[in-house]
């Protein structure tokens, strides 16, 4: 039996070395750039496979049902024709070796003979919806920063009701708001300048920028830093509601300071850890 088994491994293993090739040119045909001809798989080739060396796959695979799925050698060229197959109209060709008429989309860029996706301009949405979001975004943004900068400085000028123990745990929050909006209204700036190491967006993804890099750290941490000042705060404000006296006894023994070194020791240790 296993002797067996080891045979028809092997036997599979044959067929997807030989049946590869024409796979591949089954679904993506082969095109000459110099002169825009496409070379399909041929009705040879495919009798070739399916009667031949994946004659067996090929049959369990019309035996479970799969057999839509693969090729109708019927409907393939035969060798002697492929030749005068249809012709790809390609623009730009100029050269003999098809290498210098490559053209690309636009929101795509030739890097090394092949167009990559642009840094600059591939988006999901159109250009006009973009710009949209960004202007939404800054003002949105522009008019979240005016309040945090007045609520600084009414608790700074009332600091001693503001930023006492536990009300400093919001007070927290919002700083951290304020330079989320910083890097969002700086982003709107010049969002490509800032985030594009390349004209290649595939580039940049593996090389990012450092204010990409920057920003990506200071999101990360205000989101998490808000949730944990937000839950420890509002733990308090229950303990204070369902455990009056104890949270009193607190207060009176001056433990509230110990409490406020622990959370902040925790939302620290916490934003660091998730780096």
């Amino acid at each position: 039996m296993i002797i067996s088994l080891k045979t028809n491994l092997e036997f599979y293993k044959q067929c997807q070395q030989q049946s590869s090739a024409f796979i591949c040119q089954y679904f993506f045909p082969l095109a000459d750039c110099s002169t825009g001809k496409s070379y399909k798989a041929t009705k040879e080739d495919c009798l070739l496979i399916s009667t031949g060396v994946c004659s067996d796959l090929w049959t369990l695979a019309n035996n479970f049902g799969y057999g839509s799925l693969l090729p109708d050698c019927s409907t393939l060229p035969n060798a002697a024709n492929n030749l005068s197959s249809v012709t790809i109209p390609i623009e730009g060709i100029n050269d003999t070796n098809g290498t210098e008429g490559i053209v690309c989309r636009e929101d795509f860029v030739k890097i090394d003979l092949i167009c990559e996706p642009r840094c600059d301009s591939f988006e999901q949405t159109s250009h006009l919806n973009s710009q949209i979001l960004i202007y939404s975004e800054v003002v949105a943004t522009g008019l979240g920063l005016i309040f945090c900068i007045a609520t600084v400085a009414i608790a700074i000028k009332e600091y001693k009701k503001f930023l006492a123990y536990p009300s400093v745990l919001v007070f927290f929050q919002v700083i951290d708001i304020t330079v989320f909006a910083i890097v969002l209204i700086i982003t709107a700036v010049d969002r490509n300048g800032l985030y594009c190491s390349s004209v290649s967006l595939l580039e940049t993804l593996k090389n990012p920028t450092p204010f990409c890099k920057f920003s990506g750290i200071v999101f990360h941490y205000t989101f998490v830093n808000m949730a944990l000042w937000w839950f420890f705060h509002v733990a308090i404000f229950f303990h204070k509601v369902l455990f009056p006296f104890q949270a009193n006894r607190f207060e009176k023994l001056g433990h509230n300071k110990y409490i406020f070194a622990t959370v902040t020791i925790l939302c620290k240790y916490y934003c660091i850890y998730q780096f």
